[in-house]
């Protein structure tokens, strides 16, 4: 159980930092 939650936590961090970096991305292309 803790080896599925520990993974799926993983697995989620992963999904936010790639909302994070397009967010910023098209930030950055709206700015320009």
């Amino acid at each position: 159980m803790e080896n599925i939650l520990e993974e799926y936590a993983g697995l989620i961090m992963a999904i936010i930092m790639v909302f994070v970096i397009n967010g910023l991305f098209l930030k950055v292309l709206i700015g320009v």
